[in-house]
């Protein structure tokens, strides 16, 4: 996946360990998230939601 070589290394070990099968996958938001989903969007590769369960807020970031 081109997308991914925005990625450091230890990132791109945990998107490829993931299940690719076309459905909804839930993650927390932990700071490994946060430094995937930020280095995607930045370079323009993410589109996507995170949903916060806590304030039940959903935001959407497309490019």
């Amino acid at each position: 996946m081109q997308r991914l070589q925005v990625l450091e290394e230890r990132q791109r070990e945990y998107i490829l360990g993931l299940p690719w099968e076309r459905k909804l996958v839930y993650h927390r938001l932990d700071e490994r998230m946060q430094e995937i989903v930020r280095r995607l969007y930045e370079s323009g590769k993410y589109d996507g939601c995170c949903y916060f369960l806590k304030t039940e807020e959903k935001l959407t970031l497309k490019r």
